[in-house]
C-alpha cells in the first residue's frame, strides 16, 4: 500500500506540470496576444454580453466592468421588481470584489442580472454600479433616459439615499440573502479564487 501511495505521488506530481503547460498553451492560442481586459471583452462580443467599463478617475487604469447576459437582460426586463445586489471576495487573483445582481422570478426562484468587477466597495462604485442596470434595463427607450437622468438622477442624486424597506414595493425581500445564496453557487463553479478575470468570465457564462 506505501509502494503504492509513493508511486501515485511520482505520477501526479510528474503529471500536474504536464496539464498546467497544456491549459496555459490552449488559454494563449486562444488569446492571440490579447491582454486579460481585452480577451474579456472580446469573450463578452462573442457572446452578445451588454457591457459598461470605466476608468480611474486618476488614470488610464480600467477600475470596474460590469457583464450582462442577454438573457438575464429580457428576463430582467419582464421581472424588475426585486433586485439584489452583494459583493464577494476571493474570486480572482487581482483580488477585486465581485459584484453580483440578482433578480427574483414570479415562483421565488434566483437568476443572475449581472456581475462586475469592482476595484472597490465604495458607495461612488456602488452608484455607478445602478446606473449601467438602470441603463440595461431601459437602453431601447433612449428619451425615458435622458428624461430620467436630466430631471430627476443628476440633479438629485446626493438626496437618493436610505429609503426605509417598509416604504418601497419589495415582496419582502429585506435582505442580502438571495444575493450571498448565489454567491456559494457562484464559488462552487470558480473551483479557485486565482484565476484570471477571463477564466471567472467563462466560469460564470457557464453557470448563467
Amino acid at each position: 500500500m506505501d509502494s503504492f501511495e509513493e508511486s501515485l505521488e511520482e505520477n501526479v506530481g510528474f503529471e500536474c506540470p504536464k496539464i498546467y503547460n497544456v491549459i496555459a498553451k490552449i488559454k494563449r492560442n486562444r488569446m492571440q496576444g490579447r491582454n486579460t481586459i481585452e480577451e474579456v471583452l472580446c469573450l463578452s462580443a462573442e457572446r452578445d454580453y451588454t457591457v459598461f467599463y470605466r476608468n480611474g478617475e486618476e488614470s488610464n487604469v480600467l477600475s470596474d466592468i460590469v457583464v450582462a447576459h442577454p438573457t438575464s437582460i429580457a428576463m430582467i426586463r419582464t421581472r424588475s421588481y426585486v433586485l439584489i445586489m452583494d459583493t464577494m471576495h476571493k474570486t480572482n487573483k487581482y483580488n477585486m470584489p465581485l459584484l453580483e445582481a440578482v433578480g427574483m422570478t414570479p415562483t421565488g426562484k434566483n437568476f443572475t442580472v449581472t456581475t462586475a468587477f469592482m476595484c472597490n466597495k465604495q458607495a461612488m462604485t456602488y452608484r455607478w454600479k445602478k446606473l449601467k442596470v438602470l441603463k440595461t434595463r431601459w437602453k431601447s427607450k433612449p428619451n425615458f433616459l435622458h428624461y430620467l437622468f436630466s430631471t430627476w438622477v443628476n440633479p438629485f442624486a446626493h438626496k437618493f439615499c436610505r429609503v426605509w424597506t417598509s416604504q418601497v414595493l419589495h415582496f419582502g425581500v429585506e435582505t442580502t440573502n438571495r444575493a450571498k445564496s448565489e454567491h456559494s453557487v457562484l464559488k462552487v463553479w470558480l473551483s479557485t479564487c486565482q484565476g484570471d478575470l477571463d477564466t471567472v468570465f467563462l466560469n460564470i457564462d457557464s453557470l448563467i
